[in-house]
């Protein structure tokens, strides 16, 4: 009895897993556009570190410390709502404050984990 249980748990898990793996990974992505409030680079680099935001705060904005270089332009929507969105090391070199920049926003349909990237449309 006990090894129904456990096997039941597990195979709920691991739809859980599937269900929500596969609500960010095909959930389409919306094009939007917004004001650029600020363009972030930070340089590849190693943290060891106990801190929930490895020790890197900008502002308002966590940034996590990645081994690879990230170009990271903030921006603002109409309705006041702030964003980091992730650039490609050509398109940040084309960026200016205050310019409008598109981008997609990715948001599962069904759990609403978001993130955001740029549109690769230039």
């Amino acid at each position: 009895m006990k090894a129904i249980l456990y096997g039941i748990v597990v195979f709920g898990l691991a739809g859980l897993l599937v269900w929500i793996s596969w609500d960010i990974l095909f959930s389409a992505p919306t094009t939007q556009e917004a004001v650029i409030k600020e363009l972030l680079f930070i340089e590849a680099r190693n943290v060891a570190t106990y801190t929930p935001y490895q020790g890197r705060k900008v502002g308002d904005h966590a940034i996590v410390v990645a081994k690879d270089d990230q170009y990271i332009a903030v921006v603002q929507d109409k309705d006041g709502n702030d964003f980091q969105v992730h650039c490609t090391k050509e398109h940040y070199a084309q960026l200016k404050v205050g310019d409008k920049l598109k981008y997609k926003k990715y948001e599962g349909q069904t759990f609403h984990i978001r993130y955001f990237a740029h549109y690769e449309d230039l």
